[in-house]
């Protein structure tokens, strides 16, 4: 079987300085850097991408998405990975990265940025996958050629909805509209820099870190293919509107707090107060 093969683009702004020393960290954190001899880029990783591009052009985000997407399309890479200019990321990224692709059905997307609140709980159960229909966030996913090409002629015959929504956006719709759905890592093995300002004032949006990375795990365990070995079909966790109530994630909620705005629906707030009273009783 012939290895895997990987396109990676990652858009980023040079003109403004932030982004551009976070570009040069990103670089080196992935170990690609520039060829002498063409002006091109080349990976120092045995395990880093077969293709590889920085998206610079200033243009809309309704306008470089898919040029991105059809270089990607062009390098016939297996598969199409993006991450933005602000992420973080361990040194064996790469490595890990290859080790989990295998275990990812067809027709399905890799969600890197793992931000679900419930993450932790899967993986102190000993999961290593949740799914969602879908929460798949812009600055780091990837996605097999054959469904790459799908997403682009799904989106190449609605322009107004390109028109009207963003990357991420547009590819949650079409994940839902098609019945895929994006699978998370737990842990991932991206994480994001906000340290940065958001490019399209999202700075105020909440869950824009990953909520369970690689860091409190060992490089061996993530490296070995095994450990990304699904346990049954992965827990499908419904996407948290603001309205939801986060303890059963089912039904609506009816008191949130204010410093977070986590909500609890009546009844599990009941059985909470019930839980205490019972306790205190006893």
């Amino acid at each position: 079987m012939a290895p895997t093969t990987i396109a990676l683009a990652i858009p980023n702004t040079p003109w403004v300085q932030a982004r551009a020393d976070s570009m040069e960290r990103v670089r080196q954190s992935l170990g690609v850097r520039r060829n002498p001899e063409d002006d091109g880029f080349m990976s120092e990783s045995p395990y880093g991408p077969d293709s590889y591009t920085e998206i610079t052009e200033r243009s809309s985000n309704k306008i470089w998405p898919r040029k991105m997407q059809q270089w990607a399309l062009d390098t016939k890479a297996d598969w199409f990975l993006t991450l933005q200019d602000d992420t973080l990321h361990p040194p064996y990224f790469w490595k890990a990265l290859r080790a989990m692709l295998p275990h990812i059905p067809p027709n399905q997307v890799l969600g890197l940025s793992s931000v679900h609140p419930m993450a932790p709980e899967i993986a102190r159960q000993g999961h290593r996958w949740y799914r969602t229909q879908s929460w798949l966030v812009g600055w780091a996913y990837a996605m097999r050629r054959e469904d790459l090409q799908e997403f682009v002629s799904w989106t190449d015959a609605r322009p107004k909805l390109v028109e009207a929504c963003n990357e991420d956006d547009l590819l949650n719709r079409w994940i839902h509209a098609s019945n895929r759905y994006t699978w998370h890592p737990v842990p991932t093995i991206v994480d994001h820099d906000t340290s940065i300002d958001s490019q399209y004032n999202n700075d105020h949006h909440a869950h824009r870190r990953a909520s369970c990375t690689w860091r409190d795990f060992g490089e061996g365990s993530l490296t070995d293919t095994d450990f990304w070995l699904p346990s049954g079909e992965p827990r499908q966790l419904l996407v948290p509107a603001v309205n939801h109530c986060w303890f059963c994630m089912e039904r609506p909620g009816y008191a949130a707090s204010h410093k977070t705005g986590a909500a609890l629906c009546r009844k599990c707030l009941g059985e909470m107060v019930q839980q205490l009273i019972v306790g205190e009783m006893k």
